[in-house]
């Protein structure tokens, strides 16, 4: 019973605590950051804002159906990577996770907006998989 509540707690926690994560030696959140444009803005992900703590980059998915009140509407969506940098001693500890937006439906307050965790294995694994590389891409290049 302990292993099931444990499954339950994960499904539960925010988006934030389910975040990827790695730690890259010598790196700065200006490197991180060139290096996941490097990564990204080739698929159209665009940087959104950043700064020493956090950075957001997103890609506009299209419209993806949705349903509403009004029935099922397509609904301007795009994909959000959101990046949490912390200096950890000689090293900058960096986290991500992803959230799917819906933009604001007529008739909807002007500043509604649909967010949604992606939580995906899938999600998870290539998130984790572009920290990696970014990582041994920095690491490799300060030595």
């Amino acid at each position: 019973m302990i292993k099931l509540s444990s499954v339950l707690l994960l499904v539960c926690l925010p988006a934030g605590l389910l975040a990827q994560k790695v730690t890259i030696k010598g790196a700065t959140p200006g490197d991180v950051v060139r290096a996941i444009n490097n990564e990204l803005g080739p698929q159209g992900f665009r940087l959104e804002d950043s700064s020493q703590t956090a950075a957001r980059f997103s890609v506009d998915k299209g419209l993806i159906n949705q349903r509403t009140a009004q029935g099922v509407q397509g609904v301007p969506t795009r994909l959000e990577l959101h990046l949490r940098f912390k200096q950890k001693d000689d090293a900058l500890e960096v986290s991500a996770f992803e959230e799917l937006v819906g933009s604001r439906m007529p008739g909807q307050a002007l500043n509604a907006e649909t967010r949604e965790s992606v939580h995906s294995q899938k999600e998870r694994e290539g998130m984790q998989m572009l920290l990696d590389f970014v990582k041994s891409d920095l690491e490799a290049g300060k030595k």
